[in-house]
């Protein structure tokens, strides 16, 4: 048996090593980098990744913290989730922790989508508004049409 183990291993490193390409040697850098290929992306395929980064990420935390939270409801006592030398809960009990965390990941992938659409909403919005022009129209009709300065109750010259 362990013969033909290492018999295995040393034919997949021979052919490894035997039929690998070499490596250039000049450095040719012609491949995009993850920022220039992030630019070129629409901004829906950027907001899905970080959904789906967010959603499978969280999974493991938020499957422990449901563990707990569930051992602590339906049982009364904290038990530890990561101990695989009891079996503290049924197989239905173990569906429906994964179901509960598949759907509390699911909410905060979605939240955080929405709260990055909100962002990017306004802050197109406020950029969209910054450069409007500013046109100033006196109140007054018989002030003179000349609105380099203006003499307004109380004010001596002003500049517009």
């Amino acid at each position: 048996m362990r013969f033909t183990t290492f018999l295995i291993l040393f034919f997949f490193i021979f052919a490894q090593i035997s039929f690998a390409e070499d490596a250039p040697q000049t450095s040719t850098n012609t491949t995009a980098g993850s920022s220039e290929i992030e630019s070129n992306l629409p901004p829906w395929t950027r907001d899905l990744r970080r959904t789906e980064i967010i959603t499978l990420g969280s999974l493991p935390f938020v499957t422990i913290w449901t563990t707990i939270a569930y051992s602590l409801a339906v049982y009364g006592q904290m038990t530890n989730p990561l101990d695989k030398s009891s079996s503290n809960f049924t197989e239905g009990d173990q569906w429906r922790i994964i179901g509960i965390s598949l759907g509390a990941c699911t909410v905060l992938g979605i939240t955080d989508l929405a709260i990055s659409l909100m962002n990017r909403h306004s802050r197109e919005m406020r950029e969209r508004n910054a450069y409007r022009e500013i046109k100033v129209i006196p109140l007054i009709p018989e002030v003179d049409k000349d609105y380099n300065y203006l003499e307004i109750e109380g004010v001596e010259s002003a500049v517009f």
